[in-house]
């Protein structure tokens, strides 16, 4: 008789567990559903009006969007933009929130108030690397917290941004 008690307490233990593992795995399956999930969407340059020359009359654009099914809260936005050897300079946006499918235009300031006209010409050439690096964070609604690394590298031929996976990417 005990052993048959000893059998059904076990069973029951066994039972509880699966469940309680069962519990979890639907509890994981509806935060990962269910989260803000940010993604870069692209980088290029915003002109004025009537403006055509790339860099001195432009301002760097890069533009995030919620694909997630919630909102994204506290997003925080650190990007820095590098002219190799000559110019470093961070920007910062945030705490903002993002809704579910909505995107955010993070603008850098105008470039010819960064740098002078030779400096332009070099990166314009290809002579001197221009990229930018970034960290996003937000917060979902289930209050965890997530981080997306990002790097635009300015790619001369195209006037343009190449985007790298900064944990994949040389250093520059």
């Amino acid at each position: 008789m005990r052993d048959s008690m000893r059998d059904g307490l076990e069973q029951t233990k066994k039972a509880a567990d699966a469940a309680a593992k069962s519990a979890d795995v639907a509890d994981l399956a509806l935060k990962l559903a269910e989260r803000a999930d940010i993604l870069l969407l692209n980088a290029g340059f915003s002109y004025e009006e009537g403006v055509v020359s790339v860099l001195r009359d432009s301002s760097i654009f890069i533009t995030f969007e919620n694909l997630g099914r919630t909102r994204a809260n506290h997003v925080r936005f650190d990007t820095t933009l590098v002219v190799e050897g000559i110019f470093q300079e961070n920007f910062g946006l945030g705490p903002i929130a993002i809704g579910p499918g909505q995107s955010r235009k993070v603008v850098l300031r105008r470039l010819q108030r960064l740098f002078p006209d030779d400096v332009v010409a070099r990166v314009v050439s290809g002579g001197v690397p221009m990229y930018f690096t970034g960290v996003l964070t937000y917060e979902d609604v289930f209050q965890y917290t997530h981080t997306l690394e990002y790097k635009g590298i300015f790619d001369p031929l195209s006037a343009g941004f190449l985007m790298e996976d900064p944990s994949q990417a040389e250093n520059h």
